[in-house]
């Protein structure tokens, strides 16, 4: 029996992920290393592998997801080269940030659980369902730190003071990426200006400034944390193997950060941005979470787990 629209919507809103939502032209080099058979490839997908795909599935298709997504997305591939570096997986030998290195290191790695570990995280975030784009949730509000009323000066130092940052004009520019990257009709902007987007396991904003020309991808991962033994290392760790997206830690708060210079603004490149942080958001909020407590946007609030450091018990 074939299954109706309104049950996929059903599963899709039960897992958070879409299996329509992969690029095409994975869809297809999955279709053909699977032998699938009909147009439906998504349903198909989802009946061989259950509502959202599994690290069995990530097994069983390393080559097509290597080849026919990972390969051709250079967020995503540098992404995926940083988490399967950190690992130690692939070949120390084949080193390189162009795509012919990244891709050339990625045919070294072992089809190993801790690579479909990583490979699957990615492919979460890539299924999931469009995005809610709304008010943010109170948490986060309360998590965004005034550090971002700040521009380092060398990226509008040299801008004419005529510029038109923050203009309408660079705002409807912005929304119309955004919308482009979510797949929706129209975008929300909070009280702040700015545009939220609510992801699987966190929430990320994109701002205009008003007298810089930049535009600034962020989320908040983890706050609540005090000030943990080790959060420095981490944070440390994070921008060591992350590419486009940094970290800081500031007044007990982990922030993601992307920042696109506007004048002119290179629309894929926010693009790439937004995504980066969104992904990277999703990963690493529960993982820091668990090492060291605190809050997150959607999951459940834990204690602290170290003691603050010079604080009293």
């Amino acid at each position: 029996m074939a299954v109706t629209t309104g049950k996929r919507r059903a599963e899709v809103a039960k897992t958070g992920f879409d299996w329509s939502a992969l690029p095409s032209g994975l869809l297809r080099q999955l279709k053909d290393e699977l032998r699938i058979e009909g147009v439906d490839v998504a349903r198909a997908l989802a009946d061989r592998y259950g509502p959202a795909p599994t690290e069995m599935f990530v097994k069983e298709t390393w080559r097509a997801l290597r080849d026919g997504w990972i390969a051709k997305d250079p967020v995503v591939r540098r992404s995926v080269v940083s988490a399967l570096r950190s690992r130690g997986l692939g070949s120390a030998a084949v080193g390189g940030r162009s795509a012919l290195a990244e891709v050339t290191y990625l045919r070294s790695c072992r089809n190993a659980p801790s690579l479909r570990a990583a490979v699957l995280a990615h492919l979460l975030a890539l299924g999931q369902a469009s995005p809610a784009v709304g008010s943010q949730p109170a948490a986060a509000a309360r998590a965004r730190p005034e550090l971002w009323a700040e521009v380092p000066s060398e990226l509008w130092a040299e801008v004419p003071s005529d510029a038109a940052t923050g203009s309408d004009e660079l705002r409807t520019r912005v929304r119309e990426v955004v919308r482009s990257v979510l797949g929706v009709d129209d975008v929300q902007v909070d009280k702040d200006g700015d545009i939220p987007i609510r992801s699987r396991a966190s929430v990320a904003y994109v701002r205009v400034f008003r007298d810089a020309p930049v535009v600034r991808v962020f989320s908040p991962v983890l706050w609540d944390i005090g000030n943990p033994s080790g959060i420095e290392e981490a944070v440390n760790e994070i921008n060591r193997t992350t590419n486009w997206v940094k970290a800081v830690w500031d007044d007990g708060t982990v922030v993601l950060f992307s920042d696109v210079v506007a004048h002119p603004l290179a629309e894929s490149q926010l693009a790439a941005a937004i995504t980066s942080v969104v992904h990277r958001a999703d990963e690493m909020g529960p993982v820091l979470q668990q090492k060291y407590g605190g809050r997150t946007a959607f999951g459940v609030p834990l204690p602290p787990r170290h003691l603050p450091i010079g604080g009293y018990l």
